[in-house]
């Protein structure tokens, strides 16, 4: 099978921390104008995001996330409300206060693969480029799974203009890597309660009436990492 290394999409990114009346309110407006995410299924158009975070024998994109290092990536494996027969590989990139992401689907064989570090199939074969550019980082510079980041997600898309808006919630983390396929482990908690993270995703600008439907000049912005706090929480928490 070929594959084509598409050209990467660049878009913004914005955050910003909500109370819990702010929250509501919000989340009330919006989806007055907005449509829930394909992978909304709780009564309340939740789902849990669960992400094992691989880094190197450094911890390079943590310390490059701490010491705000303007064109960085990392890589992480995903699944949605704990569905481990759909996995993804995802890299995650930034660049000039800009994102982006690729990613490829990865079978549990490959999951296990990664985890212990035996690629070599990946780099000799023909691959997805994800899976290739990712098990190169594994072999040269020792990348590994480190921690396991989970949250509650409510998502609001406007497919027409390509943007996104997301509150997450409960966020916590496993330090147990061997534990992201099942549902159960020593889940911290790192959000203070009450508080919502969202998140504005958007290309080239964000609609005036959705602009004006969030209130951002009333918000807190912020470059909540949920990678890099669940790592210094995790630190925090073995001391």
């Amino acid at each position: 099978m070929m594959y084509a290394n598409r050209p990467i999409k660049w878009r913004n990114e914005l955050k910003f921390i909500c109370t819990k009346d702010m929250r509501t309110i919000l989340k009330h407006r919006i989806s007055s104008v907005l449509q829930l995410d394909r992978h909304a299924g709780e009564t309340d158009g939740s789902y849990r995001v669960s992400s094992l975070y691989f880094d190197d024998w450094q911890n390079s994109c943590c310390h490059d996330n701490d010491l705000g290092i303007g064109s960085r990536s990392k890589y992480r494996i995903r699944m949605y409300n704990k569905n481990y027969e759909f996995l993804r590989l995802e890299q995650k990139l930034k660049s000039n206060g800009k994102c982006a992401k690729r990613s490829c689907r990865i079978t549990i064989k490959q999951y296990k693969q990664l985890c212990r570090g035996d690629v070599s199939s990946f780099i000799q074969k023909e691959t997805h480029p994800v899976l290739k550019s990712f098990a190169l980082k594994i072999q040269l510079n020792g990348f590994t799974p480190k921690i396991i980041v989970d949250y509650k997600r409510v998502a609001f898309v406007d497919y027409a203009g390509n943007v996104r808006v997301t509150f997450d919630d409960q966020c916590g983390f496993i330090p147990v890597t061997d534990l992201f396929l099942i549902d159960k482990g020593p889940r911290i908690p790192f959000q203070e309660n009450g508080l919502s993270i969202m998140e504005l995703k958007f290309d080239e600008f964000v609609p005036d009436y959705i602009r004006q439907i969030l209130q951002l000049n009333l918000l807190r912005q912020t470059t909540f990492s949920k990678y890099y706090i669940s790592r210094l929480s995790a630190q925090n928490h073995s001391i």
